[in-house]
């Protein structure tokens, strides 16, 4: 504390850089309280000794290649920003690398890992094309975020909470200048699939992390992989889109219904419903108003089905009466996407019925069964779109 040391400024300017300044500071050679508590700041974020001084572990962990995103905003710790308006996002891929072959295919295997945690598609389109986020390998200058020195590559948030752009498509961006790419562990390169991972955490609107092991830590190592989401990480993709999996078609009826309540469920085709070749659909569940989203779909404990809860007086129940009081039963507020475009793993042509209430599909119009007599009638719906994994 008060040493003067040549190059000092660098340091204050890394941590400001990464988050660890709270507001303005003066960059000079001095070790001052403001430099003194950032560095704490700093310590403490990687499990070093908080010491507030420049000491050879600090010095060494900020050598280690890392995000350029920041791990804190204002010198304070975050573990999300904000959640995408919609679930279903295009990305666009456009320059490689001459480092290694193979590496779109390992940036779509780190789409696939977060997609099996959360009710997100990522549907690819042609280089060029309107996406919501562009792949690419970087000069370490890039224009839209610099790279320069020991950042390996950088993202961006969502709209609404984006520190490098507020335009689409939001850049996942690779160092191609200053460092080597793998597939797989390799001495001296980075592993694709394990910085991709890592970026697309911050596309979804993941902060960094200080858990050890998580995919959202922000630095990582060369000739090493990490591809595989920690309890911390699907913890906090979870708390931004949460949902509820484990509803299941009806081959019977072609109803949706949840398949933890089969043994009690009742269908309008008579007997149990049957989930034999039906998908694990996936609905997001207590969603904040979102433009192309529906809320107030509800499920009913008595025959386990989703209907629409505005309609509950008019509702028909395969296991009699109207469908369940949503105040009654304890169901959620689920939400159903209409008239979304075609994406990967997301199942369009979901009908409401207008008499029963109920949400069936509408590709097998042939014989499905309404609790209020005859086949269901979809003549005023919507088209809703299912995710499923």
């Amino acid at each position: 504390m008060g040493d003067t040391t040549e190059g000092l400024d660098r340091v204050q300017a890394f941590l400001a850089r990464f988050g660890y300044v709270a507001g303005a500071v003066a960059r000079s050679t001095t070790l001052d309280d403001a430099t003194t508590e950032a560095l704490r700041r700093y310590q403490q974020f990687f499990g070093l000794d908080e010491t507030g001084n420049f000491d050879e572990a600090t010095k060494e962990q900020m050598l280690q290649d890392r995000c350029g995103m920041p791990d804190l905003f204002n010198g304070v710790a975050f573990a999300t920003t904000c959640a995408w308006d919609r679930w279903s996002l295009t990305v666009t891929m456009d320059t490689g690398t001459a480092d290694c072959i193979g590496e779109f295919q390992a940036v779509r295997n780190a789409l696939r890992t977060w997609e099996s945690a959360v009710p997100l598609t990522f549907t690819e389109v042609a280089p060029g094309g309107a996406a919501d986020v562009n792949v690419g390998w970087r000069p370490a200058n890039d224009p839209d975020f610099n790279m320069v020195g020991g950042t390996l590559a950088h993202a961006d948030f969502p709209p609404g909470c984006s520190v490098v752009t507020n335009t689409l498509p939001k850049p996942v961006h690779f160092d191609d200048t200053e460092h080597a790419w793998s597939i797989g562990a390799v001495s001296g390169a980075f592993d694709v699939e394990t910085v991709a991972l890592h970026e697309f955490g911050h596309i979804i609107g993941l902060a960094h992390s200080s858990v050890a092991g998580a995919v959202m830590l922000p630095s990582v190592s060369p000739n090493f992989t990490n591809r595989a989401l920690t309890a911390d990480d699907t913890n906090g993709a979870t708390g931004l889109y949460p949902s509820q999996d484990n509803w299941r078609w009806c081959r019977k009826c072609q109803g949706l219904a949840f398949g933890g309540g089969a043994a009690s469920s009742s269908c309008p085709a008579g007997g149990a419903h049957d989930h034999s070749g039906s998908g694990d659909y996936v609905l997001a569940h207590g969603l904040p108003a979102t433009a192309s989203w529906q809320a107030e779909w509800r499920w009913c404990n008595k025959c386990q089905g989703l209907f629409f809860g505005l309609g509950l007086a008019s509702s028909g129940c395969p296991a009699g009466g109207t469908h369940a009081d949503p105040a009654q039963s304890g169901s959620g507020d689920y939400s159903l996407q209409h008239n979304a475009s075609a994406a990967a793993r997301l199942q369009s042509n979901w009908r409401w019925c207008n008499r029963c209430q109920g949400l069936f599909f509408g590709g097998n119009m042939g014989y499905p069964d309404c609790p209020n007599g005859g086949a269901h009638d979809g003549s005023t719906s919507g088209n809703y779109s299912l995710t499923f994994r």
